[in-house]
Order: structure tokens, then C-alpha cells, then sequence
């Protein structure tokens, strides 16, 4: 009976825990998404662009440490993240009145730095607590669908704050109607949060110091995490400029920002089916090395690219390519890392993480400033052309770093070559997403039936509203004209009797002088 009540607890936290994420998801496109060019609409400029990147990661990193001791010492997993997540999130509140307050960009660094700062927390304790709730043979089809889930409500967010900042070109104040429905969802995710049961969890009674040398002395994990610091300064030394390449050198409307995100997004959707299964089938290992090599391809057509149609092409190569590299990546950090060391593993995880997104985009903006002042070129590429050749580089060194190295930690699953393994997730992502647009067209066309169904049972209602409408007016007419005449009679019979008493008194004056 414990048992039945424990496994109906995951099943609910499972369940939850896709709702927390959709809209985590959607706050995340309403804001994080936007604020670079939040920051270009109040004139900040390509190192300024780098350090609104870099400096909120350097209070999420310096918090990851004593985030997992916090949850290593107290055991509070659930109220930590609650507490932690929803106050980061009010942060953004401030941040969508800043330009009709003060909109000075040290006051926006700050308060985006502050939420960052507030969010770390809640890293190493959701890691720990998700890693209890999800058994581990299932965990990539689980956290698979999850994504693909969260990846839907971050694409309808995303489109949704293109139109209206298409609706509000000029000025602020589309961001800051964004802003305050991101921070809307994200109150909503934390509402889910507080729905997911906790396991039981022993806080550790051991030094945290102590507990910190055992990861870094595990040599598949510290291999792991040299070859991530590459690959994720690969990442981060372009990615904060491709906004900005977006709306400053190819002069797109705000609109093409949601575009080609959700043409990232989609393919994403598309993919994230295949690689669950297959990731649990082979291991994450394989499918960690297809996805980073893969993403290496997206700051190479960034490069190449003239016009935002041209980056559709790119970002459906992106949503594909991060669908694996995510996944795989997250998941092999938890293979590696023992239950009781978990949120340690996952603080360090998040740290050489931090280190990363800390200095490559301050790197990447001024080598951007040096190449564009300079007249400098990289392989015949200058300015942000040249940050993403060297963001292709780096990003292309991880991945191959990752197959050369990387040990499969799971012995039992089966065995295949990468390249066999890319073929199984091409054969089975092109099955199932065929599979999912069939399903999407039949679901459209049965959504348009019952749309249509609901318009003509609206249009009846509207019509026999119109005639109840139409015979109370009629009615209500009839009562006006009725009240109209006995206020008439009423009027005239007021005035006769106001002439009779005239002339009863004219009468009753010339009597009396007698």
C-alpha cells in the first residue's frame, strides 16, 4: 500500500513537473529571451550587450556552491527552490517599469544580475529532487517529452511577444508588457512547484569541503567537465551576439526574432521524441557527441548568413542539434554523479557552466569591437561574422573533445557506433515526425470542426439573443410610450386643476373687497 501511495506520488510529481516547466518556459521567452534587445531599444552597444550575459552568471556561479550546501545541510530541496525561484522572478517586475523610472543600463545589469543571483539556488536542488522523482530507465523519454512540452509553451510565448512588440515598435513599451506576462508565468510555475511531493532526502552530516573533493576526484566526471568548459565558451562567446546581429546588421523587425526562434523551437519539438528513445536505448554518451557537433553548425550559418530568412534554415539545424546536446548532457551529468553527492555534482555542473557564460561573451564583445575597429578579418569574416567563426571553432572542438574521451558510464545498454547511432535517431526522428505532422493535420482538422461546431452553436445563441434583445426593446418602447402619455395626461390634468384654483381665487378677491 506504501509502495502504490509513493508511485501515484511520482506519477503526480512527473506530471507536475511538466506544467512548472511549460511555464518556466514561457516566462523565459517573455524575458531572458528579449533582453538583449531590451538593451539595444535603451542604446547599449556590443560590450555592454557581453557584460548584461556575463555579469548575472557571475552571481549564478558564485551562489551554486552554497546552494548545494544549503540543500546538502538541510535537506529542504522543495522549499528552496519555491522560495528561491519565486522571488527571482518577481525581480523582473522592476525591470519592465525601469525605462518610465530610471533607464540607466547599470540599473538593468543589476536587476537581471540580482534574479540570476536569487535563481542559482534553485539549480542544484531541482537536480537532485527531479533525479528522485524520475526513475532512472526512463529518464530520457521522460525529461524528452518534458522538453518537448516546455519547448511548445516557449514557442507560443516567443510568437506571442513578437506581435506585440510588433504592435509597439517604438519605444519600451512592448517590453514592458512582456516583461510582466513572463513574470505572470513564471508565479504560475512556482504555483506547479509547490504541487510535486518530495522524497525523503538525508542532508549530509559530513564537511561540505569534504563532500566537494569527492566529485572533482571522480575522473570521468572532471574529464567531462574540462571538455564542457570548452564547448560551453564555444557556445556563450557567440550566442549573446546573434540578436544583435539580427536587428543591427541585417535590420529586421522585432517580429523576425520570434520567427526564427520558433523555427528553432519546432524542429526541437520534431526531434526530441527520437532522442529520448534512443539516448536510452545507446546511452547519453552518443548522443551528447551528434548534438554538440551538431550545434557547431548554427554560428557557421550565422557567418554565412545576409538576411533573416536565411537564419530559418539555420535555427531549425539549431532546435534539432540542441534537442540532443541538452538532453544528453544533463542526463549523462546525473549518471555520473552518486544520490547522496547529487546536488555537488550538479553545483559544479552549473559552475563550469557559470565560468563559461562569465567570460565568453565579455571575450566575444571585445573581439567583435577589436575586429570591427580594426578592419581586421578572421577567414575573410569581420565584426560579429568573426565572433561566430570563432564560436563555430570552439563548439566543434568540444564535440569532437567529447567523442574522442568521453566514457559511456551505464554498461548494460547497448552497444553502436556514433555514426550507426545518428542513423537511428535520423530514421527514427524522421518516423516520428512525420508521425507528429499527420497528427497535427488530423488534430487541426478535428480542432476546425469543433471550432466550427462551437461558432454556429455561438451564432445561434447570438441570434436568439438578438431577438430576446430586439422584444425587449420593443417592449421597453411600448412602456416608454405608455409612460410617455400618462406623464401627458398627468401634465394636463396638473394644469387644469392649477386653472381652476386661479379662477376660484380671481373669483373669491372681487367678493371679498365688497
Amino acid at each position: 500500500m506504501v509502495a502504490m501511495e509513493q508511485k501515484i506520488d511520482i506519477q503526480k510529481g512527473m506530471k507536475y513537473s511538466v506544467y512548472d516547466g511549460m511555464f518556466a518556459s514561457a516566462m523565459d521567452a517573455f524575458t531572458s529571451a528579449f533582453v538583449s534587445a531590451f538593451a539595444l531599444a535603451l542604446g547599449a552597444g556590443n560590450l555592454v550587450i557581453g557584460l548584461l550575459s556575463a555579469a548575472p552568471q557571475v552571481l549564478w556561479t558564485a551562489n551554486q556552491f552554497t546552494a548545494a550546501w544549503a540543500v546538502e545541510k538541510t535537506g529542504q530541496r522543495k522549499k528552496i527552490v519555491i522560495f528561491t525561484a519565486t522571488v527571482s522572478r518577481l525581480m523582473w517586475l522592476p525591470i519592465a517599469f525601469l525605462p518610465f523610472i530610471f533607464p540607466e543600463l547599470n540599473i538593468l545589469i543589476i536587476l537581471v544580475s540580482l534574479s540570476a543571483m536569487l535563481g542559482a539556488f534553485t539549480g542544484p536542488a531541482w537536480a537532485s529532487w527531479m533525479a528522485d522523482i524520475v526513475p532512472d530507465e526512463i529518464r530520457g523519454r521522460y525529461f524528452s517529452n518534458r522538453n518537448r512540452a516546455t519547448a511548445f509553451a516557449g514557442l507560443v510565448a516567443t510568437m506571442s511577444a513578437g506581435l506585440i512588440l510588433g504592435v509597439f515598435p517604438e519605444g519600451t513599451a512592448g517590453f514592458a508588457i512582456i516583461f510582466v506576462m513572463g513574470t505572470a508565468c513564471g508565479i504560475l510555475s512556482s504555483v506547479f512547484l509547490t504541487k510535486i511531493p518530495e522524497p525523503p532526502y538525508s542532508a549530509l552530516r559530513t564537511r561540505f569541503g569534504e563532500n566537494l573533493r569527492k566529485p572533482l576526484g571522480n575522473r570521468r566526471f572532471r574529464k567531462f567537465m574540462v571538455i564542457y568548459f570548452i564547448f560551453r565558451f564555444g557556445v556563450m562567446f557567440g550566442a549573446p551576439f546573434m540578436i544583435v546581429d539580427l536587428i543591427s546588421n541585417m535590420h529586421a523587425a522585432y517580429i523576425w526574432i520570434s520567427i526564427t526562434a520558433a523555427a528553432s523551437t519546432i524542429a526541437g519539438i520534431m526531434a526530441r521524441g527520437s532522442v529520448g528513445k534512443v539516448s536510452d536505448i545507446f546511452g547519453h554518451r552518443p548522443v551528447l557527441i551528434i548534438g554538440c557537433i551538431g550545434t557547431s553548425l548554427t554560428p557557421l550559418g550565422w557567418a554565412l548568413a545576409t538576411s533573416p530568412e536565411q537564419i530559418i534554415i539555420v535555427n531549425i539545424i539549431n532546435g534539432i542539434a540542441w534537442a540532443a546536446a541538452d538532453l544528453a548532457l544533463f542526463n549523462y551529468m546525473l549518471e555520473t554523479s552518486p544520490r547522496e553527492l547529487r546536488p555537488t555534482y550538479a553545483a559544479i555542473f552549473w559552475v563550469v557552466m557559470g565560468a563559461a557564460a562569465i567570460t565568453a561573451p565579455i571575450a566575444g564583445g571585445i573581439y567583435a569591437d577589436y575586429m570591427t575597429g580594426t578592419g581586421g578579418e578572421l577567414l575573410g569574416f569581420e565584426g560579429l561574422k568573426a565572433v561566430f567563426i570563432v564560436s563555430f571553432m570552439l563548439r566543434l572542438a568540444g564535440g569532437l573533445l567529447f567523442w574522442k574521451f568521453l566514457e559511456e558510464i551505464v554498461e548494460k545498454r547497448e552497444k553502436a557506433k556514433t555514426a550507426e547511432v545518428a542513423q537511428e535517431m535520423f530514421r527514427t526522428g524522421l518516423h516520428g515526425g512525420i508521425n507528429q505532422m499527420l497528427y497535427m493535420k488530423s488534430g487541426a482538422r478535428t480542432t476546425a470542426k469543433k471550432v466550427g461546431s462551437i461558432a454556429e452553436s455561438i451564432e445561434k445563441e447570438l441570434k436568439e439573443t438578438a431577438v430576446a434583445v430586439e422584444e425587449k426593446l420593443e417592449e421597453m418602447e411600448r412602456g416608454r410610450e405608455m409612460a410617455s402619455d400618462r406623464i401627458v395626461r398627468g401634465a394636463e390634468e396638473m394644469e387644469k386643476n392649477f386653472m381652476e384654483t386661479v379662477e376660484k381665487k380671481r373669483k373669491k378677491k372681487p367678493n371679498e373687497q365688497r
